[in-house]
């Protein structure tokens, strides 16, 4: 059990940033499989951060999507928390559940789950996992995967 679960608060949480409309793809449901170029051992807990780039391949994406742009409130921000299952190679099949075509080279299938967004929390994202000092999180979402981690 990590420190500090017993009180129902974890130490920090792991986040990884994403772009919309990938982001609002995920929290969707509409996205489990997130690729990226580099893999990870962390296992569980996620909070999703929102990036704050809206470029020309984002505006594309989100019209191939048939999503809306994004909210101004929820980028550069906190906008939800899943559960990160697996980080593996990826399958031919996980394409499809990527939202995207099939690209080459050495590419990580990062399997997301149980998403859940709440009210966004301004914030700087960063490039690869970074930690959440739990006092920025609202309490019920640490109660919640600090059980799920006990």
């Amino acid at each position: 059990m990590p420190a500090g679960a017993e009180a129902g608060m974890l130490p920090g949480m792991k986040a990884l940033s994403f772009r919309h409309p990938w982001i609002d793809a995920i929290l969707a449901g509409r996205k489990t499989i997130e690729v990226r170029t580099w893999a990870t051992r962390y296992r569980g807990p996620l909070l999703l951060h929102a990036s704050a780039a809206w470029g020309v391949s984002e505006r594309t994406a989100a019209a191939r999507l048939l999503l809306p742009p994004p909210e101004p409130r929820t980028s550069g921000a906190l906008v939800g928390a899943a559960f990160l299952s697996d980080c593996r190679k990826v399958n031919p099949e996980d394409w499809a559940e990527a939202g995207l075509p099939p690209l080459e080279g050495r590419l990580f299938a990062w399997v997301i789950s149980e998403t859940e967004q709440f009210e966004p929390i301004p914030m700087r994202g960063q490039r690869r996992l970074f930690d959440v000092d739990d006092a920025l999180l609202p309490t019920t979402l640490t109660r919640r995967w600090a059980a799920a981690m006990t």
